[in-house]
């Protein structure tokens, strides 16, 4: 800006060479104007030496070297009579480089570690106004693979695989068709003792079966029979499916005037063990019933209670002892008024008054099991009318496993069924139960012992 101001006025000429003169009060400025023409003249490339791990090798076309890892640095020039220092580059070394190089002025490229494979190295030089070489220069790498990489060697280790393949598989024939004569003599006599066996364990399961069966008829025989439950409650049924051929459920019923006692219990355990505790149980209860001073449903849960532990010597002192124990519901029905008075230790029960059903919860401590000093049994008080119904039940049958997704009836299912049946007769209510839970359970095991007991006033 300061250079214009200073202009003279008219001083200003062009020289024999076409250069332009100004003259200022600061001195003479010239300009050549022929340098704004563009340079279309393509530069030429050459590549001057390669320096491999810090040796200098002139160029060759084509470089060749032995397994390993290089530094290797590419020096070169670029050719150009206008503007030489202007002179940029651009590079790719193929096998290395995904791309062409930006441009750059730098003469020489440096690639810090070069390891096996094959490589071009191919390089352009550009002029000031970008006009490239026009060809390039080309170097040709090659770094020979290592032993292992080598095709031979990937052949060579290929046949003694399949070679050693080949005596892995004759040599297991051949272990193979031993063993099979060893296993066939071997197996010939096993199976004469495995025979011998046989028979002897079907003995002895014949055994076993017959003593199950014969506790079987020893349970039946402590168990009320239908006949006798129906003299005492004509309106009332029984369905009662072990799971295996002895159960842990039971019941008892006894009669004193016109007092009737109904007592539903699962006791602890399935099969044998379940029908030990079931006969055990039945039988400290009906010497409970037998005291006078047991007067009400909770008194029987609590002399109950206290008669388990005794005998069961279930206490603090040994908490790795198995806390044996059941679940009972107590029912005493005044057959002349129609009072009934209920209590349960861990089982609900059901209440069908005017066709409504009401659901009790019960206690929620067992008979037995662990030992707790503040066990509360509570008696619920009813006054019933004719056909109102009394619905007294363990939990095999809300458990079981059935329908279409495989989950448990629940006691929403059972109460459901309940609230379906209770105005029908006791016999098509206990047909309706069985059918609905072996439609429910269809092809699934049955997981518990199931017991219901329901009574008509």
């Amino acid at each position: 800006k300061d250079i214009f101001l200073d202009f003279n006025l008219n001083a200003a000429c062009i020289d024999q060479h076409g250069w332009i003169w100004w003259g200022t009060n600061n001195g003479l400025i010239c300009y050549d104007f022929r340098k704004n023409r563009l340079n279309k003249i393509p530069p030429g490339i050459l590549i001057e030496s390669v320096i491999i791990n810090d040796k200098e090798f002139p160029y060759a076309n084509e470089f060749e070297l032995p397994y390993g890892k290089y530094k290797i640095r590419f020096n070169y020039t670029g050719i150009c009579m206008t503007e030489p220092e202007l002179v940029s580059y651009s590079y790719i070394l193929e096998g290395f480089d995904k791309e062409w190089n930006e441009h750059t002025s730098v003469p020489f490229v440096l690639y810090p570690g070069i390891e096996d494979g094959s490589y071009t190295l191919r390089i352009k030089a550009f002029n000031s106004n970008g006009v490239p070489s026009a060809e390039e220069s080309v170097l040709t790498l090659r770094i020979l693979p290592p032993v292992w990489k080598r095709w031979w060697f990937i052949l060579l280790v290929t046949a003694a695989v399949i070679y050693t393949f080949y005596l892995i598989i004759k040599i297991r024939e051949r272990n193979h068709k031993k063993l099979e004569e060893y296993l066939k003599r071997t197996l010939d006599e096993r199976t004469l003792e495995v025979r011998k066996q046989k028979e002897l364990i079907e003995l002895k399961n014949k055994d076993i079966t017959d003593s199950i069966n014969y506790a079987k008829r020893i349970q039946e025989a402590i168990l009320p029979s239908a006949a006798m439950f129906r003299r005492i409650l004509p309106q009332s049924f029984i369905l009662f499916r072990p799971r295996d051929i002895v159960s842990g459920d039971f019941y008892v019923a006894q009669s004193f005037n016109d007092i009737t006692i109904v007592i539903v219990a699962d006791a602890t355990g399935h099969g044998v063990p379940g029908a030990f505790m079931s006969l055990i149980c039945s039988t400290i209860i009906k010497d409970i019933l037998a005291k006078q001073h047991v007067k009400s449903p909770d008194a029987v849960l609590y002399e109950l209670d206290k008669e388990v532990k005794h005998i069961f010597n279930l206490n603090e002192e040994n908490p790795d002892q198995p806390k044996d124990g059941l679940d009972a519901t107590v029912c005493e029905i005044n057959r002349k008024t129609g009072g009934v008075r209920i209590s349960s230790a861990m089982r609900p029960f059901v209440v069908s008054q005017n066709g409504k059903l009401s659901y009790f919860k019960g206690s929620k401590h067992s008979i037995g099991g662990e030992e707790l000093r503040t066990k509360v049994f509570v008696t619920h008080d009813f006054t019933l009318e004719k056909n109102d119904m009394i619905y007294l039940f363990t939990d095999g049958f809300a458990d079981q496993f059935g329908g279409p997704r495989v989950k448990k009836l629940k006691i929403s299912g059972l109460k459901k069924i309940f609230s379906e049946i209770n105005s029908f007769a006791p016999e098509l209510q206990k047909q309706r139960l069985e059918k609905e839970f072996d439609e429910w359970k269809g092809n699934e095991p049955q997981v518990d012992d199931v017991l219901i007991i329901g009574i008509r006033l």
